[in-house]
């Protein structure tokens, strides 16, 4: 059986009912994940989660987390980041999410169904390919920034520490929430103007937010167009409100992308 939309909303929704009593709890496992991160106890309840209703449902597909890697056959594939910002969540910091996708093939571009549910807020993104993108129901879109006003999501890594003085903005605000889906879901609803990573994300962070942009009225340019089922496997990329945007922001940055979809 391959999960339907309201499949996936149901997933993310029962790691989120199970996770909730522990965010804050500070409970480092120690255990080393499929991708390398440390994992912590959140982690680990979203991934018993995970097995249990892939197990129940019968689901016949691949299915992809940080934490557990690849298991199942596909395609389609199901991408799950099922604490996206677990270190938030560990502390209680209140920006972390559940990001699951659903692609056709092992390609990235293949993405045709997304949910990113925050696990602080109740706020449900949901993706369509050709549907378009909503929050709790209501359908959202990206904003243009000004010529001199701009909101910027950039992790403080990979060579974009100075992004005012390399893009000239006059008043430029960057912001690094250490859950990237977030950051994404906040593009698509107009709250910034911009998220990249050059070089850092691997293909189920950012499946269902790349969806989410796009159905939204943005643009995602990256350097390739990845596997999904390499879940250390890295890659670059700009997401922007519009291609106007995008086009100005890899103008400025010296690195060679192509349309995400």
């Amino acid at each position: 059986m391959i999960p339907s939309l309201d499949d996936l909303r149901s997933l993310a929704h029962e790691i989120k009912r199970i996770v909730r009593p522990h965010l804050g709890k500070k409970s480092i496992v120690g255990k080393i994940c499929a991708s390398g991160d440390l994992m912590r106890e959140v982690d680990v309840m979203a991934d018993d989660v995970i097995r249990r209703i892939a197990e129940e449902r019968n689901w016949t597909l691949g299915i992809i987390t940080e934490e557990l890697g690849s298991i199942g056959d596909g395609p389609p594939y199901l991408l799950i980041d099922p604490v996206d910002g677990s270190v938030n969540a560990d502390l209680g910091i209140p920006i972390a999410s559940v990001s699951v996708a659903l692609t056709e093939n092992y390609r990235l571009s293949s993405v045709r169904e997304g949910v990113i549910l925050n696990l602080f807020q109740d706020e449900e993104y949901l993706a369509v390919r050709n549907e378009g993108a909503f929050l709790n129901g209501r359908r959202i879109h990206v904003e243009e920034p000004s010529d001199d006003i701009a909101v910027i999501y950039a992790p403080c890594r990979g060579g974009v520490h100075d992004l005012k003085e390399i893009l000239g903005i006059s008043h430029l605000s960057t912001r690094d929430y250490g859950c990237i889906s977030m950051g994404l879901a906040y593009l698509s609803r107009g709250l910034m103007h911009a998220v990249m990573d050059m070089g850092y994300v691997r293909p189920f962070d950012v499946a269902a937010g790349f969806l989410l942009v796009e159905e939204a009225g943005g643009f995602v340019v990256v350097d390739r167009d990845p596997d999904v089922r390499d879940v250390r496997g890295c890659f670059s990329f700009i997401s922007a409100s519009s291609s106007k945007f995008c086009n100005f922001l890899m103008s400025r940055l010296s690195k060679r992308f192509k349309p995400m979809f």
